[in-house]
């Protein structure tokens, strides 16, 4: 009966060290990953806020009409609109082709003192039956 006592007991306290150890390493990672924790607004969320001191993304439909380009081409201004809420956003760089009229566009930056938000990479959401131009024209 000792004999059954005590493994059990080992047992125990070999299922505590355990926990232990996993609840430890996870702190570790959430407490080196929280610099780089990046969030995502809606425009009226963005609106809400006063200036980020790091980037976020910043979601929403492009609304018709408002994209413009620099006469270098490299620089566009256009405003993100979700649910009657807008924010203008700048970008300079290359522009993906998906980036059109109507098209949700995720831009990943940071909101300036001004109200505009700065950003540095755009990214455009395609359906799920994207295809390369000039492949399946008869699908």
């Amino acid at each position: 009966m000792n004999t059954r006592n005590t493994l059990r007991r080992n047992r125990l306290v070999g299922l505590g060290l355990l926990l232990a150890g996993v609840m430890t390493g996870t702190a570790l990672l959430l407490w080196a990953g929280r610099d780089t924790v990046t969030f995502f607004m809606t425009p009226a969320e963005a609106q809400r806020a006063e200036t980020f001191t790091s980037p976020i993304y910043l979601g929403g439909t492009l609304a018709p009409g408002s994209l413009q380009s620099s006469a270098d081409g490299r620089t566009i201004t256009f405003v993100l609109t979700e649910n009657g809420v807008d924010q203008a956003v700048t970008y300079t760089g290359v522009v993906p082709d998906l980036v059109t009229e109507g098209t949700t566009v995720i831009a990943y930056g940071r909101l300036e003192r001004g109200g505009m938000f700065q950003a540095s990479r755009i990214l455009a959401k395609h359906d799920e039956n994207y295809r390369p131009p000039g492949f399946g024209e008869d699908l």
